[in-house]
Parts: C-alpha cells; structure tokens; sequence
C-alpha cells in the first residue's frame, strides 16, 4: 500500500506540471508500470512466504535431526558403559578362572604325585611279597650279583618311597624347608627313581614358597637340564617363570611360558601358562 500511495503522488504530480493533452498518455504509462510493479511485488511476496515456509519446515527437520542425534548419543553412552560394566565383570570372572585354574593344577599335580608315590609302593609289597630265589653259595665264595641272601641276613635297606613320602609330607604340611632337606637326601640316595623329577620340582616349588626365588630357579634349572625328558619340564618352566615374573625379569618369565605353550600345549602348565602371558604383556 505505500508503494501505491506513493505512485499515486508521483502521478498528481506530474499531472500538474505537463499541459492536459499529455496527461491521460502519461498516465496510462504510469498505470501500466504500476501494475507491473504490484504484480512484481505479489510474486516477491509469494516467494517470501515460499521461502519462510520451507525455513519453517527446515527448521521443524534440523530439529527432529537434532533430537534424534540426542537420542541416539545417549543410546549409545548407555551401550558403552553396559559393555564396560560386561567387560568388567568378565575380566573378573576371568581372575577368578586363572585363580581356581591354579589351584585345581597345583591339586592336580598333588594328586598325580600321591597316585605315582602310591603305584610305587604297592610294586615293591608285590615285590616284598614274591618268595626268594634259594641260590647256593659256594664255600668261601661271595654272594652272586643279584642273589638273594638267605633268611636273618642284614636287614633291608631304606624304600626310596619312604624317603619320598617323608620329604612329601613335609611339602604337603607347609614345612617347606625341612621338605627341602628331604627331597635333597632322597635325590641323593635314590637319583634314578622315577619321582625323582617332580621332587626336584617340589625342591623349586618349596624355594619360591619361601620367597627363595634365585635358588628356585636354580632348583627349576636342574629339572631342565637333568630331567629335560620328564613330564615334570612343563612344570618346572612355570615354576620358573613365576620366580623371574617376581624378580621383575618379565621377559625371561615371558620366554618360559611361550615355550610352554609351543613345545608343550597339551599340559597342565599350557593352561596357567595363557592365563598369565596377557598379564605379563600388559604389565
């Protein structure tokens, strides 16, 4: 309505100052363009309120985009911490697996121990229980190699189980080091019986219970070296490995539990040997 009212006044004018013949071709004119001009002014308008329209819409959609954005963010902190509080428990879970594991080995070892030192000692009652072989000693002679001497000779020397047992029962009492003492007179006395490995073992594992930890690997050391085809070398590279973990030697501790798991996976250490590489990595 301004724009008319001043198109109005530009025409009065006009209309005074142009003689009246004129008048009526000038106006015509000005009444054209002024029509052109309104019109020109309704499509502007209508574009303006096309454009406010469609801000309107773009606004309304940046923010249900938004809100949809808010929405899926929290989504998502809420995902990330249920999955850390899963990882959480998993990692405890996995503690405790790796602890009751260990205990169920250390078990496990006790128990095949027990079995070994007890098939050992029904051997030799079966053995004590088969009658003599009479062998005749010629007069002056000496007593043939392998002979048995005749009823209220001397009297027989010491089971080597005895003395396994001993040293056993101290070990299994916590008396570590008189368990020490009895595995080293035992080895001593009997270094070819067929325990004789897992006592040398004990001998390490009784070293690193008494915070011993370079005399267990030296212990753990001959296990490797005299008994190196044993079942007890699994045993004994674990053994090891805890004593070089606590003396802050990770990388040797390290060494023996990857050589556990490549050249022995199928034992008993294999299991504590992949609890515990992880560990050691990340420490």
């Amino acid at each position: 309505m301004t724009l008319k009212r001043f198109s109005l006044a530009v025409l009065l004018l006009a209309g005074l100052s142009v003689p009246a013949h004129a008048q009526n071709k000038q106006d015509m004119q000005m009444f054209a363009d002024l029509r052109m001009l309104q019109e020109s002014v309704q499509k502007l308008q209508l574009t303006v309120n096309t454009l406010i329209e469609q801000l309107k819409g773009t606004n309304t959609q940046v923010d249900a985009n938004r809100n949809q954005v808010q929405k899926v963010y929290a989504d998502l902190r809420l995902q990330n911490e249920a999955i850390a509080s899963a990882v959480a428990t998993l990692n405890e879970k996995q503690a405790d697996s790796s602890v009751n594991v260990l205990k169920l080995t250390q078990e496990m070892a006790s128990i095949r121990g027990a079995l070994t030192i007890q098939s050992t000692m029904l051997n030799q009652i079966i053995g004590l229980l088969q009658p003599p072989i009479a062998t005749v000693i010629p007069p002056g002679g000496e007593t043939p190699a392998g002979a048995t001497p005749a009823p209220g000779g001397s009297a027989l020397p010491a089971s080597p189980a005895t003395h396994y047992n001993e040293a056993w029962g101290y070990y299994t009492a916590n008396k570590f080091n008189l368990a020490i003492d009895a595995y080293e007179e035992a080895l001593k006395k009997f270094p070819e019986w067929p325990d004789a490995p897992n006592a040398q073992v004990n001998i390490g594992n009784a070293y690193y219970q008494l915070r011993k930890d370079k005399d267990a690997i030296a212990a753990f050391n001959l296990v490797l070296t005299k008994y190196k085809d044993s079942d007890a070398v699994p045993d004994a590279l674990f053994g090891q490995g805890l004593a070089y973990e606590r003396l802050g030697q990770k990388a040797l501790a390290l060494k023996n539990y990857e050589r556990i798991m490549s050249q022995y996976p199928r034992s008993d250490a294999a299991i504590l040997a992949k609890t515990v590489i992880n560990r050691v990595k990340g420490g």
